[in-house]
């Protein structure tokens, strides 16, 4: 397996305003070491390190994201925790 190979597809619970246009999911790729060397340096609080991590790896920049429904934020937390799980886990894990 080539790593990072893969991409979860968040459906967004209502449409979401971006850069003009409204989008109905979002695409978060799977995390790399390097990413989480850039969390560690990031600055201010969990949350701002976890979002702005999170805005990356949809490829968007963090304030892009700040004003998405939580529900639709939580769904991107939890397909990075899926990510963090051994590929074989995470099959039984999608949604």
């Amino acid at each position: 397996m080539n790593y990072p190979a893969n991409t979860i597809v968040i459906t967004l619970s209502r449409p979401f305003k971006l850069n003009g246009e409204e989008v109905t999911e979002l695409t978060l790729r799977e995390p790399r070491v390097v990413d989480k060397l850039t969390y560690e340096k990031t600055a201010g609080g969990p949350l701002v390190k976890e979002s702005t991590m999170i805005a990356t790896l949809c490829g968007l920049n963090a304030s892009d994201i700040h004003n998405l429904p939580a529900y639709d934020y939580e769904q991107l937390t939890d397909a990075v925790n899926r990510f963090l799980l051994p590929p074989e886990e995470r099959e039984s894990q999608s949604s």
